[in-house]
């Protein structure tokens, strides 16, 4: 049996009409969202979203720094871009701050991070200042922090990493890079902003 060399046009045609009908009717058995709904000022929205992106972009550069073997450009990104107080941390550095400076807040911000009982928005940013997650519902707010500290311990294993890195260190270090990323996937498997 000869299969002719291209399928006929009418064929070719019904396939890809079939083809663009299935894409548009999406499944059958689609779940509805039943994420907690977050409603926010549009405002708000919008700079939560924003800092999403940028703790993608953050998180983007983290994974860089892994793969180009640069530990403390890693632990560093880690820190000052994707733990507590981070907007306080990059403002610092835009306006000039020593790098001595920036290491002296950090260590304080790790420090309030593991105390009991420590208001760490409130102890950051007074009452009237703060982050995006102070505009939060409570829970959406204590996970954001989660990911936050998991970052410092993504840092500490950077920092601990051989060099160069063997593939112990990179083992660890991507176990702490799912850390970061299983505390962003429950908090968008939980919430949704409106």
């Amino acid at each position: 049996m000869r299969f002719p060399a291209s399928p006929p046009r009418a064929i070719l045609i019904a396939f890809l009409f079939s083809l663009a009908a299935a894409m548009t009717t999406g499944p059958v058995n689609a779940q509805e969202d039943d994420r907690q709904f977050v409603k926010v000022a549009p405002d708000v929205m919008n700079r939560f979203l924003a800092e999403m992106r940028e703790d993608l972009v953050h998180l983007d550069d983290l994974l860089g720094a892994i793969a180009a073997g640069d530990m403390e450009q890693a632990a560093r990104i880690a820190e000052r871009r994707m733990g507590l107080g981070h907007q306080r941390l990059m403002r610092m550095q835009e306006q000039g701050a020593s790098d001595e400076e920036i290491n002296r807040m950090v260590a304080k911000i790790r420090k309030m991070a593991v105390s009991e009982g420590v208001d760490l928005p409130k102890a950051l940013h007074g009452k009237k200042h703060g982050g995006i997650g102070m505009l939060m519902p409570e829970e959406l707010r204590a996970m954001g922090q989660e990911m936050h500290k998991a970052a410092y311990h993504l840092a500490d294993v950077a920092r601990a990493a051989k060099n160069p890195p063997d593939a112990g260190d990179y083992r660890k270090l991507f176990a702490a890079v799912n850390d970061i990323t299983t505390q962003c996937r429950g908090c968008h498997e939980t919430f949704r902003v409106r």
